[in-house]
This record gives C-alpha cells, structure tokens and sequence, in this order.
C-alpha cells in the first residue's frame, strides 16, 4: 500500500505520466507509423479479485506488488499487436486487456506506489518494468498466491528445480505447436 506522502506526490505529477499515443490503435488500424500490424488473440484471463500487476514472470512473478488501479472482476480477452516481419521476425507491439469494448478515453499508467517520485519527470516519462527474459505477464493477486503455494511445494520435492526449464518452457512450447501463428517454435507466448 502506499503511503500517504506517495499518493500526495503523484497526484501533483500524474498529469506529466499521461500517455498521449492512441494505444487503442495498434488493435484497429491495419499500419502503425509506417509498419504493417495484425492482432492475435490470445485468448482470456480471469481476475478474480480485479487487483492485478504486471512483471517479467521469469524474474519477478512471486514477489511483484499490484498496481494502485483496480479493474471489475471478471473475465477478459487478452490481445497482442504483432509486427510481422520476414527480415526481423515477428515483434510483440503492444498488449491489451479488454476490459471494456468501449474507445479508451484516457491512458492512465498503472502504478504500485513504489515507483520513486523524488526525480524530475519530463512530459512523456513513464515506469514500467523490466523485461529481463524478454517476457511479461499481467495477472491478479489471487493467481500470484497460488503460484506461491504450487511453487514452495514444488521446491519442497525438488530443491533443484528450475522455474523455467521445469515450469514454462514445456508449455510454452506445446502452445507454439497449437498456435503456431506469430511465434517461434520455442513458444513466445502463453495464456
């Protein structure tokens, strides 16, 4: 939770953090600035409690805190812009989770109330985070619990696991083979 002091601070700075670009076009147009785009469905995910975060899940899934923004609970389709490219391969644009069909308004950057507020922002300047693995997940709270209680037993019966080799990489592979579309045989993305 943040502290007061936080919130106080980003409340005078978050008109700096809105983001100006129509993120809602990399999944309506056909060409973003000069690139062609196509969008992938995914699939969808269930937030149970709507207090989600995201991170890079090879790096930070057990530990990231949620974002300050909450979503209605329910069920959503998850969406990428893809760029395909025979020269660079296929690169992952923007993802989206529709929580409404609705034309966005506004873009507000979801926030943990960790970020660090104390440096001057620029018009334009936003947090994020690492993608390390070159991976990223959104998820709720709820999934993370589980995945702590699945992942501590699993250590218990195996000390030498790996979180991706043991976990991920079987299934991002074997979703590759069904949904071969925009991804290499490796697996570049799993719902």
């Amino acid at each position: 939770m943040p502290t007061a002091e936080w919130l106080n601070k980003y409340e005078s700075i978050k008109d700096k953090l809105v983001c100006k670009t129509d993120l809602d076009a990399y999944f309506t147009e056909k060409v973003i600035g000069n690139m062609g785009v196509d969008v992938l469905d995914i699939g969808a995910v269930l937030f149970p409690t709507g207090t989600i975060f995201a991170c890079d899940p090879l790096v930070e899934l057990e530990d990231t805190p949620p974002f300050i923004q909450t979503i209605p609970t329910g069920t959503y389709p998850v969406k990428i812009c893809v760029v395909p490219s025979e020269k660079y391969g296929d690169r992952y644009a923007c993802v989206k989770v529709e929580v409404s069909r609705e034309k966005p308004v506004r873009y507000e950057l979801a926030m943990t109330g960790k970020e660090d507020l104390d440096e001057e922002l620029d018009e334009g300047d936003y947090f994020g985070f690492g993608v390390d693995t070159g991976m990223g997940c959104v998820a709720d709270i709820q999934t993370q619990a589980a995945l702590k209680i699945y992942w501590a037993k699993r250590l218990e019966k195996d000390p030498d696991i790996d979180f991706y080799n043991d976990l991920f990489c079987d299934l991002l592979e074997e979703n590759a083979k069904a949904h071969p579309k925009y991804q290499g045989s490796y697996g570049d993305w799993l719902n």
